[in-house]
């Protein structure tokens, strides 16, 4: 075996029993301990994997999967059923902050009590309570009782306390839901000092984007088995890709239920008129959104490519078009149509109006056609949707249709990250790189 192994976990399996009698009271618990009747639950069904000193591991996967369960059987939180864990080094857990707290205790007398957790004397603390403490920005409150504490600061104490006892491996389970935004940014900047210095680092996250940034590996758990391990930059949008897809046949699923249910489809429809999406776009996606009074009404949107063929997947360069068709309750509305794209994360990547380039409204037909042509297609690859407005005097709104249609931009280059790609040029002692 080589010696830069640090874990080892070797065919592990755990289940728990969930027990039918949920008896709240002691007498209860005793009179009914050997007729409880209980299912065995099973989480993690057989997995197993090596980790390397240094490396920084990501567990990814939906929720009951086992990633949780996996990282405490790890901490020795819990024990497996079955099969074999090894750690070699001095461990750190970032998953259950602040256990082992008493809430009469000052913060200060319970940095020394979570300390000795990890293993650490007195003297060891001594050494670390400075550091503890300004890390935790707690200073004025250090002496005071913890159950005096907001559950920020209770967990910022906990945090600090994790990781700075100088861990060789450290566990980390969803690292920035503890305190204010500025002191996620801090937790988040130490992790990856952590990692700079070469530290053996195990995560549990929902947050692929910080797997990515943080990982070089990436373990997908579905069902307590491994479906994939790699690295982070693949099996992250593989995970994706697969949760998009369940859930766009979840949302197409609840769409065909309400509709089969319902005696009459177009008060249905008018009463949620985001159904109405699916009327207008063949592309449409199923989380689509639609407002507005519907006195002038977008009836058809697609996307198609330079010769007018219906296409979502656009390669980086390629021209692509939004085709429209809209109705209005009257001739001569004035009116202002709005285009927008946004990342698949909620970043605004681009929109532009008529009104904004002509600096005026149209007349609106009884039935007329729109086009619009992204010219430059410079985004760089990635998913995006496709924003389409449509406004009166006073900024009324007729209709209001978000994330109306998905489209996907593809690039054999991977080296970029943003949202549009800008041409540059390097100069590097002589030797051009153009791209």
């Amino acid at each position: 075996m080589s010696e830069d192994i640090v874990i080892e976990v070797k065919n592990v399996k755990k289940s728990f029993k969930l027990f039918a009698d949920k008896s709240q009271t002691l007498k209860g618990i005793l009179s009914n301990v050997k007729r409880a009747k209980f299912e065995r639950r099973d989480i993690i069904r057989g997995i197993s994997f090596e980790v390397r000193k240094g490396e920084v591991i990501g567990l990814i996967g939906k929720n009951g999967c086992g990633k949780s369960t996996t990282l405490k059987m790890l901490s020795r939180l819990l024990k497996p059923n079955e099969g074999e864990i090894i750690i070699r080094g001095r461990l750190s857990s970032l998953i259950e902050l602040g256990a082992g707290f008493h809430p009469d205790m000052t913060g200060r007398e319970n940095i020394y009590v979570n300390a000795s957790i990890f293993g650490y004397t007195n003297k060891e603390i001594d050494a670390k309570l400075d550091e503890i403490i300004e890390f935790s920005e707690l200073e004025d409150f250090i002496d005071s009782p913890v159950r005096t504490y907001s559950s920020g600061m209770y967990m910022r104490l906990a945090f600090s306390v994790a990781i700075n006892v100088d861990p060789e491996i450290l566990l980390v389970d969803e690292i920035l839901g503890v305190g204010d935004a500025a002191f996620q940014t801090k937790c988040f900047n130490r992790i990856m000092a952590m990692k700079d210095s070469g530290m053996t680092i195990v995560i549990v996250s929902h947050t692929t984007s910080q797997i990515e940034k943080l990982c070089n590996r990436a373990i997908w758990l579905e069902n307590g088995l491994i479906r994939e391990d790699g690295p982070a930059r693949v099996v992250c949008p593989n995970y994706l890709e697969e949760m998009e897809n369940l859930r766009i046949q979840r949302a197409e699923m609840e769409y065909q239920n309400l509709i089969k249910n319902s005696t009459d489809v177009g008060l249905a429809k008018k009463e949620n008129r985001s159904l109405t999406c699916r009327d207008i776009a063949p592309q449409y996606d199923p989380d689509s959104r639609r407002s507005g009074n519907g006195d002038v009404e977008i009836t058809n949107v697609v996307v198609v490519d330079e010769e007018g063929k219906e296409k979502q997947i656009f390669d980086k360069g390629e021209p692509f078009a939004i085709n429209m068709a809209y109705k209005s309750a009257m001739d001569g509305v004035p009116v202002s149509v709005t285009v927008g794209l946004v990342r698949d994360d909620g970043v605004p990547c681009y929109e532009v109006s008529t009104e904004s380039d002509t600096r005026r409204k149209f007349q609106a037909l009884k039935e007329g056609r729109i086009q619009f042509s992204f010219l430059n297609n410079n985004l760089v690859n990635g998913k995006y949707f496709l924003n389409v407005y449509i406004y009166g005097n006073s900024g009324v709104e007729y209709d209001i249709l978000r994330r109306i249609v998905a489209i996907s931009i593809k690039s054999e280059e991977t080296n970029e990250s943003g949202v549009v790609s800008m041409r540059h040029v390097w100069d590097v002692d002589g030797m051009i790189i153009k791209k």
